[in-house]
């Protein structure tokens, strides 16, 4: 009701006792001073098994540092929403937004509902729920949770990767129902079109491209389609079965069972069957390997750019070089140069540049042509090339334009922007007229 509030180590159980909502604790962050602090979210996870997962985070993206996390409560609005506030400074950090509530129903109350679904619904009439966290799915998608979308409101049902195994943020990976129509929902690269798994199309029992939900004892699919909403759902046959589905770190989607006397979940399948077929999953510089004992590799002469990035499961960054290459020439500072290693049997990434048959016919050629002058794209390289921005060759509206010389001899013009003020249109226009990294002599 209006007026209650949630602190610290106090939860909210749901009336079986199977989930749980209050403040827990993953992670951390450094404040302005370089001290390492605790992040704090609000969240809902099993109440009754011993390994901590959670279902749903409400600040995934804002989390609360301590000391503020000491100074701040869940509290029911006066205007009957959810709110985390800071009572000390009197701000809010999240709140549930409700925006279809009639302004006259303030008599609201907050329910933990057995199947793990945070509700605020009409007090006096149950029935009436106004806001709901199956409505809002973070990286998990619980029995009775939904993946699609409103059809009146326009609002999707989609879930999210968290950004490393302990950073709930939002992730890489995205499922999603396929907002062109058809019954089948995509893995994703999130605010991307590159989809690197689909389940085929509906067909009134399993989706197509997933033939083994056919022949599956564990739960009843259903895919609802009506005037108000389509989408897709699943229900265990056994109601006292703990499980949940999940888009992971690495974008691979998995169905995990709790195994009591394994006191652990146990995999019930996994999508893409592949870790390697997952777009982007270990980033530049790198090799992924589903048959070798290690999955990811960085390439001969680079070394992991973030090892602790690495250790959570994070590798979007990749790997990086063990010797930075040289300002003068395709020497490095040690004197050593670049080379060539064959990689044999593998596939090339999902946004890798083709080269033709007809420009390519030949290892010697390919080594040619994979030495013409490279975009530079690193402040140091453009520092390099240009001697520090010391040769000025003239200037327009929205920046200087230098004189440049890359490793190879080869002479370039590189402009330097004056701020953030240039349109792309004018930007656009400059390159198409060569001032910017084009060979003008």
């Amino acid at each position: 009701m209006a007026g209650q509030v949630l602190t610290g180590g106090n939860k909210l159980i749901s009336s079986n006792g199977k989930f749980a909502l209050g403040f827990f604790q993953t992670g951390s962050s450094k404040s302005s001073d370089n001290t390492t602090l605790p992040n704090w979210y609000l969240g809902i996870w099993f109440n009754n098994i011993p390994k901590f997962t959670t279902v749903w985070v409400a600040n995934r993206d804002k989390p609360i540092t301590y000391p503020i996390f000491k100074q701040s409560e869940l509290r029911v609005s006066r205007d009957g929403i959810l709110v985390i506030l800071n009572k000390v400074a009197k701000s809010m950090i999240w709140s549930s937004q409700i925006e279809n509530r009639p302004k006259t129903s303030r008599n609201n109350s907050v329910v933990l509902l057995d199947n793990g679904n945070l509700v605020i619904r009409d007090a006096s009439n149950p029935s009436n729920m106004w806001w709901q966290s199956f409505d809002h799915p973070t990286d998990v998608f619980l029995p009775e949770a939904k993946i699609g979308r409103n059809k009146i409101t326009g609002q999707k049902y989609s879930f999210t990767s968290k950004k490393n195994s302990e950073d709930p943020a939002l992730g890489l990976y995205c499922m999603e129902l396929d907002p062109y129509g058809s019954r089948q929902y995509y893995d994703k690269l999130c605010n991307s079109s590159t989809v690197y798994f689909s389940t085929g199309e509906w067909n009134g029992r399993y989706f197509n491209s997933v033939p083994e939900m056919s022949s599956n004892v564990l739960f009843d699919s259903q895919f609802i389609d009506n005037d108000e909403e389509e989408y897709f759902t699943y229900t265990p046959f056994d109601k006292t079965v703990i499980t949940i589905c999940l888009i992971d770190v690495s974008g691979l989607t998995k169905q995990l069972l709790w195994v009591e006397e394994l006191q652990d979940w146990e995999t019930v399948f996994i999508k893409p069957k592949a870790s390697c077929d997952v777009s982007s999953v270990c980033g530049p510089y790198t090799i992924c390997n589903d048959n070798a004992l290690t999955l990811f590799n960085c390439m001969k002469g680079f070394s992991v750019k973030s090892p602790r990035d690495w250790e959570l499961d994070d590798r979007w960054e990749g790997c990086t070089r063990n010797i930075p290459l040289g300002c003068s020439s395709n020497k490095s500072t040690t004197g050593l140069t670049d080379k060539f290693f064959p990689v044999p049997s593998v596939r090339l990434p999902y946004d890798a540049q083709s080269i033709s048959m007809e420009t390519v016919a030949s290892a010697h050629e390919c080594m040619q042509f994979l030495s013409l002058p490279p975009a530079i794209d690193d402040l140091d390289q453009k520092e390099c090339a240009t001697k520090n921005f010391s040769e000025k060759l003239g200037g327009g509206g929205f920046g200087s334009v230098f004189k440049g010389i890359l490793s190879n001899s080869t002479t370039i013009a590189v402009k330097m922007l004056d701020g953030a003020r240039q349109g792309e249109k004018q930007f656009r226009a400059e390159v198409i007229e060569g001032c910017l990294f084009m060979n003008i002599w």
